[in-house]
């Protein structure tokens, strides 16, 4: 294990990583089309780093990603046991989240256009000021989830769980999208 580790500046090649890490900060590192098997991340923080295409065979625990660029990225195999995912001013568009159980996760001022939530768990899961255009939901449950300053969603509520799911009065056209109706 490694622990109260900074890595920085780093190409990091699959076989440079160890089985866990703990209390580390991976600062500007380039984790591109890696695929991270086997691997624990638990308070750990990922800061200015690339980790498109990446696919996430790994447990993730409180894990903060700050200026990240997650183009593309596999998150559909991440532990299903992670917890407290936090993604803060991030591009994560093209990325894939099927399937998982990502609750309690809160994205803030991030990128998140044509993502793929199907069959997901994001109940109780904050949205703060994200763009969402063209990101799939279906199958989603969005529980108590928070969009009210997020934007450009569409979120058809007889496929997807929205009990208590919180939406701005301006995004209300993102529910009834599915009606092919026009709001004026």
């Amino acid at each position: 294990m490694i622990e109260n580790k900074t890595i920085t500046n780093a190409y990091l090649l699959k076989t440079g990583f160890d089985d866990a890490y703990f209390d580390c900060k991976f600062i500007t590192c380039d984790l591109s089309e890696m695929e991270l098997t086997n691997t624990q991340f638990e308070e750990c923080s990922f800061e200015m780093c690339n980790l498109s295409m990446t696919k996430l065979l790994c447990q993730m625990n409180d894990v903060k990603f700050m200026e990240c660029k997650i183009v593309g990225a596999d998150f559909s195999t991440v532990n299903k046991n992670s917890t407290s995912l936090k993604f803060d001013k991030c591009n994560i568009s093209y990325t894939t989240f099927i399937g998982t159980n990502l609750h309690d996760c809160l994205y803030s001022e991030c990128h998140i256009v044509e993502c793929d939530f199907t069959d997901a768990n994001l109940s109780r899961t904050v949205f703060d000021n994200c763009e969402l255009s063209g990101t799939i939901f279906s199958g989603t449950n969005l529980e108590k989830a928070d969009f009210e300053t997020s934007h450009n969603y569409i979120i058809n509520p007889t496929a997807n769980r929205i009990n208590k799911m919180v939406v701005s009065e301006s995004e209300l056209k993102g529910l009834v999208a599915h009606l092919n109706i026009v709001i004026k």
